[in-house]
Parts: structure tokens; sequence; C-alpha cells
């Protein structure tokens, strides 16, 4: 069978054998009531008991050497090739259903795949019209549909595309387009006929009884003249009917039009539609459809259990349109787009990010300038009152130095408001980091001075060495090189850059700074956390120092109003999505530095503008004494 003609060879070799053995053996040829083979499959439907049949087997393998035959006896059913056949012992008939051998893997070609779909089309409606053929039943036939439907589902085809034509070809079963192979008249019993595909044979007509055919022509008693055309037919006249029920329910067959062949001007049809009833008593022509086609922005859902032609119209899901009416699917928009109202066009998405513009912007802005105004005004006060005992008290460089940064951090804030470019993006984090750790530092230095500076008073401490002029700034530049050292490191790896987020609001296109490096980003946000709480623990221990020389007080209160802000700063920053996460970061820097510059340097006013009898170096000692 390995070769081209081996189907051919042992088709020809089975017949001669058939012939030979079977068809022309006097003997056995009786007992065959239906026979047919495929190659070397043979289905014999054999009369006698088994008794009979195995002497039957025993004949077919002694009638030549090159044969051997085995058989399968069953009681009740049989299976050849992707048949089974079984006895019906109610109706006294034989049926056939769909057979599978254990080896099937349902491995139809894959919907995915890239042949056309009328070739996918032809397989889904191949193997139902074969169910259709070798099922003599319609339970069983109906059984094989929603196996079939399962399976080419599995295989990745769309269940509506399956369903259609389920329903095309269960239809033509139904109105007889296609019949089962197997025929059977009950009360037969096991007679048993296999309808096969036949051409029609037409009569032959006789050419001199159609030569005289078409001389014929006659009037007849009703005026109408007959005459036979070239193929011996006669005229076609019919008159056209409407089955109407009148108001009082008798039945009325109206002439509404006919249809004549033999029309000389070519108007073979005519129908006066205006007599047409149509049911319901309506004179318009009812739609032959059970749905109306769904209209753009919704898609067509089939119900279960119902024709194709009915259905429900279902809203397309957010972000999908349909552009033609009777849609069957919806379609993504793409992702620099989204659908309108009626979700029948996609429209290009609008872009959101914090501007100047806007109310929150605004607010923001003006916020920022105040706070950032106040601090110079602030920082010009000290200057003026530089020489007296209030400043002096607590290192007035630091103070100055503070004042400034913290001007420069509430600036640097503005950074964040506006579109997003790649300078502002690489810049706005790096500054804050930078100006908001030189505050943070300052704050820290003033208070170590102040317990280096009450220790110092004790004549055997050895703080003493410890104490001059260079020793706050160092401890400045020591903080700052570590933030210097996170911000540097992180621009040369991977830098902050802008970008269109199109997932995190439906509908719009955020355009915000990509940090680049999440792990330097809350680095950086870690060493200014730990700064301000290694701020807040050195204030708090040093708050009850003599007063004369203390401000630890008021840097307690004021870091830890920071600390406060930064902890809540996380998870809102982390909860928020576009320009409200810019507004998070931008309020935290705002209530931290405003917080510094309250609870510092306002009892310090205070005193300087409302108070000026105790800016006094007497009133200072005397309140230190007492």
């Amino acid at each position: 069978m390995g070769s081209p003609c081996g189907t051919s060879l042992a088709n020809t070799v089975m017949a001669y054998w058939e012939d030979q053995y079977l068809f022309k053996n006097a003997e056995w040829a009786p007992y065959i009531k239906y026979y047919t083979r495929f190659l070397d499959d043979i289905f014999i439907l054999f009369e006698g008991d088994k008794n009979i049949g195995v002497k039957f087997l025993h004949y077919l393998n002694n009638t030549t050497e090159f044969f051997r035959f085995t058989s399968n006896f069953q009681n009740d059913s049989i299976d050849y090739l992707d048949v089974n056949l079984s006895k019906d012992y109610v109706n006294k008939q034989y049926f056939s259903k769909i057979h599978r051998k254990t080896t099937f893997c349902n491995s139809y070609l894959h919907y995915t795949s890239l042949h056309p779909t009328s070739q996918k089309k032809g397989i889904v409606k191949g193997q139902l019209i074969r169910a259709a053929r070798m099922t003599t039943y319609f339970s069983d036939f109906e059984l094989e549909c929603n196996l079939l439907t399962d399976f080419f589902c599995e295989r990745g085809y769309p269940c509506d595309f399956v369903d259609e034509i389920v329903q095309e070809v269960r239809y033509k079963r139904i109105n007889g387009t296609i019949l089962p192979i197997l025929n059977q008249t009950s009360d037969r019993g096991a007679e048993v006929t296999f309808k096969a595909n036949q051409d029609i044979l037409l009569e032959e007509v006789d050419m001199e009884l159609l030569h005289y055919l078409r001389k014929v022509s006659f009037i007849n008693s009703n005026n109408e003249e007959i005459f036979f055309d070239k193929n011996g037919d006669p005229p076609a006249l019919y008159d056209i009917l409407n089955w109407q029920i009148s108001l009082e329910g008798s039945i009325q067959l109206i002439e509404i039009g006919r249809f004549d062949s033999k029309d000389s001007q070519g108007h073979y049809l005519q129908i006066n539609t205006s007599k047409i009833i149509w049911n319901g008593y309506y004179n318009q022509i009812p739609p032959s459809r059970c749905s109306e086609d769904c209209i753009p922005g919704y898609r067509k859902a089939v119900q279960q259990g119902q024709p194709i032609c009915c259905f429900v119209c279902i809203l397309c899901s957010e972000g999908e349109i349909s552009n033609n009416s009777g849609s069957s699917e919806c379609f993504k928009c793409p992702l620099e787009k989204w659908p309108n109202k009626r979700q029948d066009k996609c429209l290009q998405k609008s872009t959101e990010f914090l501007t100047f513009g806007e109310p929150l912007g605004i607010i923001l802005a003006i916020a920022v300038a105040v706070s950032a105004l106040a601090s110079i005004a602030v920082l010009l006060i000290i200057v003026k009152c530089r020489d007296t005992p209030v400043v002096k008290a607590n290192n007035r460089d630091l103070s100055y130095l503070l004042l400034l940064s913290m001007t420069l951090c509430l600036l640097c804030s503005l950074i964040f408001l506006g579109e997003p470019s790649q300078v502002t993006c690489t810049i706005r984090q790096v500054t804050f980091g930078m100006t908001f750790v030189l505050s943070v530092s300052c704050v820290l230095a003033k208070t170590i001075m102040v317990i280096i500076a009450f220790n110092a008073t004790n004549p055997n401490s050895n703080v003493r060495k410890w104490i001059g002029p260079k020793l706050p700034y160092v401890a400045v530049s020591v903080c700052i090189l570590f933030q210097l050292l996170i911000s540097v490191t992180w621009l040369s790896i991977f830098p902050p850059f802008p970008e269109k987020n199109m997932s995190a609001n439906p509908g719009l296109i955020v355009v915000e700074c990509n940090e680049g490096s999440a792990t330097a980003f809350w680095c950086m946000l870690g060493y200014v956390g730990i700064l301000n709480f290694i701020s807040f623990v050195v204030a708090f221990l040093s708050r009850n120092l003599p007063d004369s020389f203390n401000e630890a007080k008021y840097i307690t209160f004021s870091t830890f109003v920071s600390v406060s802000v930064w902890l809540s700063f996380v998870p809102a920053y982390l909860s928020t999505k576009g320009k409200y996460m810019v507004a998070v970061e931008v309020f935290a820097i705002l209530s931290s530095n405003i917080s510094l510059l309250t609870c510092i340097f306002l009892p310090k006013l205070y005193i300087i503008v409302l108070k000026p009898y105790m800016n006094t170096k007497e009133y200072l000692m005397k309140k230190h004494r007492v």
C-alpha cells in the first residue's frame, strides 16, 4: 500500500476476489443481504445465526492463501470505520450514528492558522454535513452538533462562527436537503438500503414528436392561446392569490396578480401590492428578521436556543467601538485614541498634566510664591537684626543658610508644575532632594551646636575642643555629600524622562515623568526621611536644656511635623495617579518647609518685632539665672 498505485491494485484484486468467491458462489450468495467494502474493510449484512457466520468466515479464509479475514460479531451494534450500526428493537429497524476511535484527539485545523476563512468554514461545515448524513435519528445528530461545537471552540474557532454553520446544516437536515445515508422502513424489519449520490437521468424525448409539438397552436375555452415552446413545454400561466381572513373570520382567496410567460410586452410577473393583506391585517411588508439590526456602538449577541436571526444588542465594552449597523463584534481603539459617547468612532485622547492655569495649579503656585516670599522676608529681618542676642544665640550663619535653602526648596517645587519635558524631569527630583537635605542638615547642625554649646559651659567637659566656626559647616557638608552621591549615580545610570501613560486614566493620555530608577528615587526620599528622623530625635533629647541657649523645643516640633508629613506622603503618593501624584509631592514639599519656617523662626520674629525688650543679653542671662 506504500506505492502510489497500491490502492488501485488492492481494489482490483479485491474486486476479482469478490466476483469469484462471493457473488458467483451459489452456496453463500443467498445469505448476503447487503455488501459494501472500503479497500480491505468489508461490511456485510448476513442472514443467519452465529454458527453459520463462523462457517462463512472459515470459507472466506480458505478461498486463497493470500487473504486472512478477521470478524467482529456483536448482538446489538457493530462499528464499521467511523460508523456505528445498531438495532432499534422498539421500532424494529437499524440506525446509524458517528463512531470515534479511542485514538481520536480533536486535531482539527486551529483557527489561528494562516488559512483562508472559507477553508476553516468548509472544515466545520464538512464535519457537520458528515454528521447529518451518518446519523439516522435527529437526537443523535443534535448530540453530534454539540460535540463538534465544543471541539471547534477548543481549537480557537469563535463559538458564534460555529453556531451559524450549525444552524445552516440543521435547517438542511430538517427540510430534507441533507438525508441520512441509512434509510429505514420499520415495517420491513431488517431491510436496509444505503442511499448513494446518483445522477438524475432524463428520458430521451422523441425528436420527431417534439418537431410537431412546436407547431401546435389553438385557443381554448377561456379564450387563451395554447402553444408549445422549443422544449415542448406549454406556456406557464399562474394566478397569484392572497389568503385573507375577513373581519367576520371567513377565508377569502383574492387574486393580486398573475404570471404569464407568453406576455408579448415581457411583463411576465404582475402583482398589485395594494391588494395584499399581510398577517395581522397589515398593508406593509413585515420584516423577514426576528430582530432589527444593532445600531453602531452595539454588537449582536445570539440568544441561546433561538434561531441565528434572533439576537439582542449589547453596548460595546469600555474602549471598544462598532461603526457599522448589525456588527457581530466590537473593535478596540488604538492606544492613543478613545471611543466617543456613542461608541461608534475613535477620537484622539486628550492629554493631562498639572498646569499653572487650572485651579489646583493656581492654588499650589500661589502657596509656593507666598511661602517663598515669607522665607525671604524672614531672612531680611534676621540679617537686619543679626547683632541682637536672639539671632546670635543659635548660630546666625546657619539661620541664613537654612532660610536660603528653604526658599530654594520652595521655588524648586514650581518645576513640578506644567508639561513635563526632558529638562524638568531630569532636574526636579534632584533639585528638591539637594535643597531639602540642605535645610534638614542645617536644622541638625543647629541642634548639635546647641548640645555642644551647653556641654562646653562645664569646666570639666572635653567638648570645648569641638567648638569652632567650621563644625556646623562640616556637618552640613557631610550630609549634602551623601545626597550628592545618590543624585549623581541616579542621573548617570538611569535618569528620569518624560513619557505618555496610556493606561493610568481611561480616555486620557497622562503626560508624566518616569523616574527612571524607582530604587534611586526611594533611596533619595529615604535619606531625607532618615535625616528628618535623626534631627527629631536629637532635638527631642535636648529639649530640656536652659532656655537662654536652647531652641531645641521649636526644632523638635518642626521636625515632628516634617516627619509626619513625609510619612503620610508615601501612601498618598502611591495611591494617586497622574497630575494628583504631582500635587501630593508639591503639597508635601510646601508643608514640610512651612513647618520649619513657622516653628523655628516665628518665635524669634515674635521677640524681635513685638517684644524687643526681651531681645537683650541682660534679659536672657537674667532668665537663665532664674
